[in-house]
């Protein structure tokens, strides 16, 4: 590693999860994967929201604009297909690239949530070695350069998968 990738801040994925065991789980692939990330959880679509209205008006506040939001479906207050529809309307979030993470592999979810604007859709998995690969991808696709994370739909996210 040089020493301005030591220095030079590490990119933010925020997580939008209303499961705490899923964050948890992702938190330590991120660390095994020994990435540069930085992983910021919050614990449903609202709070996601307020995170990027922060950070989007607070521009060298505490909250820094995230490279990748990761967004499950299902989660109280606010789902993450409302959380797409909100940054389709928010200037500042319109190139943020969004990633569903969901359980369900219903082609209904997964059409809307890339009508809605999603970058991609990946399907949740138990497999620990899986998820570090995911995780690596991710990283691939959406945060090693600025070509990658301006971000474009992948035929076939549903083989990067996470742990439910």
């Amino acid at each position: 590693m040089s020493p301005a990738e030591k220095t030079a801040p590490r990119p933010i994925i925020l997580l939008a999860e209303d499961s705490e065991d899923d964050a948890f789980i992702l938190r330590r692939a991120i660390i095994k994967s020994g990435l540069p990330i930085e992983l910021v959880w919050v614990n449903d679509g609202q709070e996601a929201v307020d995170y990027l209205e922060r950070a989007q008006n607070q521009p060298g506040g505490s909250e820094r604009m995230p490279a990748l939001l990761l967004l499950d479906i299902k989660m109280p207050r606010m789902d993450g297909f409302d959380v797409l529809a909100w940054m389709y309307m928010t200037k500042g979030c319109k190139s943020l690239p969004a990633v569903m993470l969901s359980s369900s592999m219903l082609p209904a979810d997964i059409e809307k949530a890339r009508t809605l604007g999603a970058a991609d859709y990946l399907v949740k998995t138990s497999g620990t070695g899986q998820l570090i690969e995911m995780v690596r991808g991710i990283h691939h696709r959406w945060l090693s350069s600025p070509a990658t994370s301006t971000g474009t739909t992948s035929s076939n996210g549903s083989n990067l998968e996470l742990p439910v």
